[in-house]
C-alpha cells in the first residue's frame, strides 16, 4: 500500500526537508552580516544587532543580573528571577555562560530542567526549540570561551528584556518569586 499525506516519499530527504524549514524559522536566532549577503540597515537594525556584542553581554551582567534575586545554586550555574507586574525573566549564570529566559509559569522542577536544557545548548553551540512547554521561553544564551575570553552568542532573539541592559531603562523588581510560586505556597 502506498503511504499518505506526510508520510510519503524518501525519508531521509523528509529529514532533509524539515531541517531546512526549522533553518529558516530560526533565521533570527543569529546575527546577519555581510559576507551572508545580509547587510543591516541604518536605525532599528543596528540598534538589535548590537545584542551579539561583547558590550551588550557585559551590561547585561553589569546591570540586569544585580536586579535579579538569588533563587537557587545549581550545577550548571546559579538561577536568578526578576518580577515585576508584566514583566518577568529568569537568568541562569556561571562564570562562563549567561542565559535569559522569559518566565513561563514553571514550576521548580521544571526549571531545573529547562536550566539543564538551556546549558547544553549553550555546551553544544544549539539554539533551543521555538518557544514551548519543553524549552519555556529562552530569550538570550551566551557562553565565554575559557581559554581565550572570546564572547560566543549562540542566540539572541529581540525583545522586552534588552532593555534590562541599561542602566537608566531598567526598573526594580517588585516580586523575588514567581506569582505562582507563592500562590502554590499559600494553598499548601
Amino acid at each position: 500500500m502506498r503511504t499518505m499525506g506526510v508520510y510519503r516519499g524518501n525519508p531521509t530527504l523528509r529529514v532533509a526537508i524539515g531541517q531546512a524549514l526549522r533553518r529558516r524559522l530560526y533565521a533570527e536566532l543569529v546575527p546577519h552580516d555581510a559576507s551572508r549577503g545580509a547587510v543591516p540597515g541604518a536605525g532599528e537594525a543596528d540598534a538589535l544587532d548590537r545584542r551579539w556584542s561583547r558590550e551588550f553581554h557585559d551590561a547585561l551582567r553589569v546591570h540586569a543580573l544585580p536586579l535579579m534575586a538569588p533563587i537557587e545554586r545549581t550545577a550548571e550555574g546559579v538561577l536568578r528571577y526578576f518580577g515585576r507586574p508584566g514583566f518577568s525573566l529568569w537568568a541562569l549564570h556561571s562564570d562562563h555562560t549567561l542565559v535569559l529566559a522569559y518566565d513561563y509559569h514553571d514550576t521548580p522542577e521544571e526549571l531545573r530542567a529547562r536550566a539543564r536544557r538551556w546549558a547544553g545548548c549553550l555546551r553544544t553551540r544549539t539554539a533551543p526549540g521555538m518557544a514551548n512547554r519543553h524549552w519555556g521561553q529562552p530569550v538570550y544564551g551566551a557562553r565565554l570561551d575559557a581559554a581565550t575570553d572570546d564572547l560566543e552568542v549562540v542566540w539572541a532573539v529581540p525583545g522586552d528584556w534588552m532593555r534590562l541592559a541599561d542602566a537608566e531603562n531598567a526598573a526594580e523588581r517588585t516580586r523575588d518569586v514567581p506569582l505562582h510560586w507563592s500562590e502554590a505556597a499559600e494553598v499548601a
